[in-house]
């Protein structure tokens, strides 16, 4: 957990952030948004794959933590679905972003560490890469354990780092280096972290630390080059995860569960 000053200034950064998307927008340049669409793609293929499409099939209750201003939620069929974000008012408030907004998807302004919604009402949760913006990682899974009903299905992204590039962004967060991401994990703590929190991971994929690291000392950013440099070169952790039909498994301490990797 990190400090509520130190997660004030997070916020102010992804804002930043978000102000410089939405006036890439305003000139027509929806590069970086086509993510959410291409990401909710990507999303359904994966769930197909793995025998879980009818989670697809518009008739189940979606809730995306974290959402960001549109939502993988925005490209996916659904009975109900809602998009949870802390900076949900600001994003409303910009009209570059809130255009493109879903107008059947409730976006609700709340924190992941506290959602206002019922227990056990939800089929399945998303969280796309922003469990390390978070002020409690820690409380949001418990959260998460919490809206989910049993045997629901989680979706959990994050950009993950090696080893030693975990020692080091620890030390850049603390020195406010990289100030959006108070939080970061290794493969290894990514896994222990999901299951320590009650759920059974039924797959789990590492991108390539080393593409990345390359990339990165042979980009032509400066600050793509220091990250390569520092080894704090970023490689996309993905899960899908049930919260256990067993409720004495559902304590949000579940014992470790077999894990199917892929390619």
């Amino acid at each position: 957990m990190t400090s509520s000053e130190r997660w004030g200034r997070a916020q102010e950064y992804e804002q930043a952030f978000w102000r410089s998307i939405a006036e890439e927008v305003a000139h027509d340049s929806l590069e970086r948004i086509d993510f959410y669409s291409w990401r909710a793609g990507e999303l359904r293929k994966r769930f197909e794959a793995l025998g879980l499409a009818e989670l697809m099939d518009g008739s189940r209750r979606i809730l995306e933590l974290g959402s960001g201003p549109i939502g993988v939620i925005g490209y996916l069929p659904g009975k109900n679905r809602t998009a949870v974000d802390p900076l949900n008012r600001f994003y409303a408030d910009n009209e570059h972003l809130s255009r493109l907004r879903n107008p059947d998807v409730r976006y609700l302004d709340a924190l992941g560490e506290d959602v206002p919604l019922d227990d056990e009402a939800w089929d399945l949760v998303i969280m796309e890469n922003c469990i390390d913006h978070t002020q409690d990682p820690g409380r949001v899974m418990q959260e998460i354990h919490r809206l989910l009903k049993p045997g629901g299905t989680l979706y959990l992204t994050v950009n993950g780092r090696s080893r030693p590039g975990f020692w080091v962004h620890r030390l850049l967060a603390r020195l406010e280096l990289d100030p959006g991401h108070p939080h970061t994990f290794t493969k290894t703590r990514f896994q222990r972290f999901v299951q320590e929190h009650g759920f059974e991971i039924s797959w789990f994929h590492a991108g390539s630390w080393w593409s990345a690291w390359k990339h990165d000392l042979l980009a032509k950013s400066m600050r793509a080059r220091a990250k390569g440099l520092l080894c704090v070169s970023e490689h996309l952790l993905s899960c899908v995860a049930t919260k256990p039909s067993d409720r004495s498994l559902t304590s949000g301490n579940g014992e470790q569960g077999q894990v199917r990797g892929s390619s």
